[in-house]
């Protein structure tokens, strides 16, 4: 149940008057919910790769977990805009690179030296600075910590809750193995389901 979090985003208020400590919580929690990545791959996202397209924010993660033949990749990351602004990764995306593109300067990449890259996601107190994954992962859980649970069960992530919200609301779980980079179906439900309940009810479909 993400209403805790949807009210707690809509306290946030306007991303303009916004403090950045909260925007870029936000946007963490964002582009991991929304683009099911991890925090490891926000720290590896090139902000100058990426870029808005026909209103979409296409995200360029240098060298993720994944390889493909035991080489690293590129992996890009669309993620679609939605229309209540308080939700809207891109609209937060935009923001934020208003703030933070002044500091921006290539630092070589922390899974290969000789790569340079522009990382997006910076320390708060200093724009030139590239965040570590565990402060990105900070960032995320403490909004995750919104979402309910129960006592013996432990955070959940936000590549895990994006997936199953998605699952839940009936997205074919071929788009959404193909969405989070997940090599098959089997993956997704053994790793990234939250829940298993479904969005159909099949109760009402065989006793109506």
């Amino acid at each position: 149940d993400l209403t805790p979090v949807i009210r707690y985003l809509r306290a946030l208020g306007n991303n303009k008057s916004m403090s950045v400590t909260n925007l870029t919580k936000k946007l963490c929690w964002l582009l991991a919910t929304c683009g099911f990545l991890r925090p490891d791959d926000l720290r590896c996202t090139d902000a100058r790769a990426s870029r808005i397209i026909k209103g979409n924010l296409e995200l360029m993660v240098l060298f993720p977990k994944e390889t493909r033949q035991g080489q690293k990749i590129i992996k890009p990351v669309v993620i679609y805009p939605h229309p209540d602004e308080a939700l809207c990764p891109v609209k937060a995306f935009i923001e934020y690179r208003s703030r933070t593109q002044a500091g921006d300067r290539a630092i070589a990449h922390p899974k290969d030296p000789s790569r340079l890259y522009t990382p997006l996601i910076r320390y708060v107190r200093d724009k030139t600075a590239a965040t570590g994954t565990d402060r990105i992962s900070n960032h995320i859980k403490e909004i995750m910590q919104l979402v309910p649970r129960n006592q013996d069960e432990p955070p959940f992530k936000a590549r895990a809750v994006g997936a199953t919200q998605a699952l839940l609301k009936g997205v074919p779980v071929d788009d959404v193995m193909v969405h989070g980079n997940w090599s098959s179906p089997m993956i997704v439900d053994s790793f990234y389901r939250v829940s298993r309940s479904l969005a159909s009810s099949f109760t009402k479909v065989v006793l109506s």
